[in-house]
């Protein structure tokens, strides 16, 4: 009798198809609707400005410029480039976005229910805490994934005609939030609110710590590892333009081959000065070459892949803590 009554408890309380799905709606509706609402409001400004964007290119020809050195296609890049400036900062602060999808959706997923004290209801209604835990990552990660993915395709349209000015390769701006980058990082800061959420056990403190994570990779991904995931190119700084790509540091070659950095050479000129050396003399003789070391505007989606790819290992180490700790240290 006791095994059958067992049976039947399983049975009568087990969830229905879908209702994970309804669930996850429900509780983390306003986390949801917020962001979408704020990406939702970037993307009409962004629409709007780049259609006028698009139009402004299309009306200066700039797409037959071959060259923005001088001319009416400098004078004209440099017009389409300012009337769009005032977006720099703003594009940077959605840099940050991700974090706070981390800290307002990924943090509550777990900190809540134990604040709560509901994961003991919830995690005995038919559904294993592993399989519930896991089901709402997923649906979540997959509604993140959709919202900013759409929304980087969107940032990729709006910069096309200043890409074709620039490059897209251009360090702390649109290449932030532009191609895959962007979804995989708010990917990343979900899996690490999820992971704090279960070992803090606590919303607030919680989402300090996501957001901190957060900063954390994205300075190291930016400053220290992408100018690393492939070997640069070394040319004579005359022959980059605005559009050869992302310039990452320039030194000097003298006519025997030998390099000295910019420093190094304004060191040397300013103790020659002070000597009373003939200048004239000194810089005919002193001739140097100014090169350059950047990475081709062809490598963005190079870049993008694998500086996404890498995210997305951190994103997934981070789901499997979670899963980890939940499954093996809650009970």
């Amino acid at each position: 009798m006791s095994t059958m009554a067992v049976a039947f408890d399983e049975k009568q309380f087990r969830l229905p198809r879908g209702a994970m799905t309804w669930v996850t709606w429900r509780q983390h509706r306003a986390a949801l609707l917020a962001v979408t609402g704020a990406l939702a409001a970037f993307a009409i400004a962004l629409l709007i400005s780049g259609l006028r964007l698009h139009s402004d290119f299309d009306r200066m020809h700039l797409a037959a410029c071959t060259q923005y050195d001088d001319g009416i296609c400098s004078r004209n890049a440099d017009e389409l480039i300012a009337s769009v400036s005032t977006w720099t900062y703003p594009i940077f602060l959605l840099t940050f976005m991700p974090g706070v999808i981390g800290a307002f959706v990924g943090a509550p997923l777990l900190a809540r229910e134990f604040e709560t004290g509901s994961y003991r209801y919830t995690w005995t209604q038919g559904m294993g805490k592993t399989r519930w835990l896991a089901s709402k990552m997923l649906l979540l990660a997959l509604a993140i994934v959709v919202m900013t993915g759409a929304f980087s395709a969107l940032i990729h349209w709006w910069d096309a005609p200043l890409a074709t000015l620039e490059s897209r390769m251009r360090p702390r701006s649109y290449y932030e939030v532009d191609g895959l980058v962007f979804a995989a990082r708010s990917l990343a800061a979900f899996a690490a609110g999820a992971f704090f959420g279960a070992v803090l056990r606590r919303t607030v403190p919680a989402m300090a710590a996501t957001l901190a994570t957060y900063i954390g990779l994205w300075y190291t991904s930016a400053d220290w590892i992408r100018g690393h995931l492939m070997t640069p190119v070394g040319r004579p700084y005359q022959d980059l333009g605005p559009r050869t790509g992302w310039l990452m540091d320039k030194w000097l070659v003298d006519s025997h081959g030998h390099s000295m950095t910019i420093e190094h050479w304004r060191d040397q000129y300013d103790a020659a000065l002070r000597s009373g050396a003939n200048m004239a003399e000194y810089v005919k003789t002193h001739t140097y070459t100014l090169w350059g070391h950047y990475q081709p505007a062809n490598r963005f989606w190079a870049f993008q892949a694998m500086e996404a790819g890498g995210t997305l290992v951190v994103a997934m180490a981070f789901a499997a803590a979670t899963l980890w700790w939940v499954r093996r240290r809650v009970a």
